[in-house]
């Protein structure tokens, strides 16, 4: 008896080594993170401007972080099928996702999704994409508060593009409509240029675009109604156009680095801080530029503003007749 007694006591003793032994090592294995290669996918398909980012700025984090960044591409769902993938990933720390804001926010009012605001450490919200409101130089609306009142006097004739239902584009029209008790009528197209086409044509009476038409502007083919990054996009070329959008909106434009719930914090920490130098370096500045992209980024509390603007996208999703 007393022999099964000292058995018992030395397999719990060996337990507990193990367990503490374990736990050692783990946080051993935190702290000299990164010790491979990362993974971070985008959720866009090669050749947009979200997987042009994430290359770059995968090239300059591997220099911080003295490892290889693989870059790929996990398309679908305006970057929902990566967030569902991310859900369900190791939280070691060494795969993440860039994706659309909107896949957290808009996506979950319009279809069943396996994962909520709570399947994911947070990184960064970085990059977001200016959106204008513009009409071609003879178009007889001047100021964005003209085709507020010709949108109020006539419901449902004034038409739009965008590059899709239920995109950012598409929402950020439908929210300023139900936030000023507006009624238009869309008309989609599969790309940013076909969107200006159709406002060229005179197909439309106005596009909702990020970038297709900034040729157009400087141009002075088309003009500029409104924006949505406070002026900062054209400030040398056009004075005084009103930013009604606000950076407070529910319909954010910005990409977010996700990775799996439960990545140790102190990875976090250093991913961030290395993120914070790679945005510095001459040649993603010279990117963002080039596709009038800005430099922005947001690190606190990002679960929490993931989760007050899904909330109040979710009366505009319902009223614009998306809701799952």
């Amino acid at each position: 008896m007393k022999e099964n007694g000292k058995m018992i006591c030395l397999i719990l003793l060996v337990c507990l080594l193990f367990s503490v032994t374990s736990q050692i090592s783990g946080f051993a294995s935190d702290e000299k993170w990164p010790v491979k290669a990362i993974t971070i996918n985008a959720g866009f398909g090669p050749g947009g401007t979200t997987d042009i980012v994430n290359r770059i700025l995968g090239n300059l984090l591997g220099k911080e972080l003295g490892v290889p960044v693989i870059c790929g591409n996990v398309t679908g769902g305006a970057s929902s099928v990566l967030c569902a993938q991310m859900a369900t990933k190791k939280p070691d720390g060494y795969e993440f996702g860039l994706v659309a804001v909107t896949a957290l926010t808009a996506m979950p009012h319009m279809r069943d999704l396996p994962y909520n605001s709570d399947s994911f450490s947070y990184v960064a919200m970085l990059a977001p994409d200016p959106m204008d409101i513009v009409v071609l130089k003879d178009s007889p609306y001047n100021t964005f508060e003209d085709l507020i009142a010709a949108a109020k006097a006539k419901p449902n004739e004034i038409t739009y593009t965008h590059t899709g239902k239920g995109l950012y584009d598409h929402l950020v029209i439908e929210w300023i409509a139900f936030k000023k008790d507006l009624k238009f009528t869309d008309a989609p197209a599969p790309s940013g240029p076909e969107c200006m086409a159709l406002v060229i044509g005179k197909h439309v009476n106005f596009g909702s675009g990020s970038g297709s038409h900034v040729p157009q502007v400087r141009d002075g083919k088309m003009r500029v109604l409104l924006q949505t990054d406070n002026g900062r996009r054209w400030e040398k070329e056009t004075r005084n156009i009103p930013d009604v959008f606000g950076v407070d909106s529910p319909i954010s434009t910005s990409r977010i680095i996700i990775a799996p719930k439960g990545v140790p914090e102190n990875i976090i920490k250093k991913l961030q801080t290395a993120i914070q130098n790679a945005i510095k370096d001459p040649s993603y500045v010279k990117l963002l530029e080039r596709f009038y992209i800005d430099n922005e980024i947001k690190t606190d509390n990002l679960k929490g503003l993931i989760e007050k603007q899904q909330q109040e996208i979710g009366p505009v999703i319902k009223a614009i007749g998306l809701s799952k």
